[in-house]
């Protein structure tokens, strides 16, 4: 196992847009978070997340349960064999629409990159904004650098969340997810003081990147964090779906 790991952290550090989340899922749930390495085939699994790297081999899905539904996000040769084992395939972003498969652009940000304003409407999200949020936002509240929003009337109209920090003598990064702007504020530029403000406030903390995922049919996101200075560079084709039971457990 202690190989294993090894062999994770090495893919991980020449892929660390693609691998961001599975390195804080590593660092932060250790009891929870597993890898498996068949041959060069990688698989690391978070819960019902399942990361897939190297040379197909089908063999690398044998120890995914198969009682449920699971995520799995790899590489675009392997979509046939992940066609080929797995049924009932959902689109985890629904702006994907269309397609069978999410493609993901693994996005990255260096301050160099960066950038910044000169001011934000949007301001760090506190305690007393839990009320504003839904529970899975006031978790991202209260992790990793917490969260940025825009505040009218006493209501959120649009925030920014970087629930994920690793800062030791290996990794240094953020991750930027759940950004989203109200129906009837788009197309005011709320999207981008959220997104920016975020990653302002994770350089000032003193990381060195910056990481997200977006679906690449979001074409309005896309250019949010074009603008900002993240650039592609890799990208993970995901699907949700459940494991087909062999012929002897049916």
């Amino acid at each position: 196992m202690k190989d294993d790991i090894q062999y994770f952290l090495e893919i991980a550090k020449k892929n660390l847009s693609k691998y961001c989340f599975m390195v804080w899922d590593y660092f932060y749930t250790p009891n929870i978070f597993q890898v498996e390495v068949i041959g060069s085939t990688l698989r690391c699994t978070y819960g019902q997340h399942n990361l897939i790297h190297g040379k197909i081999n089908p063999d690398i899905f044998s120890k995914i349960d198969d009682r449920g539904e699971v995520v799995i996000s790899a590489d675009l040769e392997w979509i046939p064999s992940i066609v080929e084992y797995f049924t009932d395939l959902k689109l985890l972003d629904p702006s994907g629409k269309g397609k069978t498969f999410n493609s993901f652009l693994c996005m990255e940000l260096s301050k160099k990159d960066f950038q910044d304003e000169e001011e934000y409407l949007s301001r760090k999200l506190n305690q007393d904004d839990q009320k504003l949020v839904s529970m899975n936002r006031k978790i991202h509240i209260n992790s990793g650098l917490g969260g940025v929003g825009i505040i009218e009337n006493g209501s959120l109209v649009a925030c920014a969340f970087a629930p994920h920090i690793v800062m030791n003598e290996s990794f240094s990064f953020a991750i930027v997810r759940d950004v989203w702007t109200r129906l009837s504020h788009r197309g005011k530029g709320l999207g981008h003081d959220t997104s920016s403000k975020i990653c302002k406030i994770a350089f000032e903390e003193g990381v060195e990147k910056i990481f997200l995922w977006v679906e690449e049919n979001n074409k309005v996101a896309v250019h949010i964090y074009e603008k900002i200075g993240f650039k592609t560079s890799t990208k993970a084709y995901s699907v949700k779906g459940k494991k087909k039971k062999l012929d002897a457990d049916k």
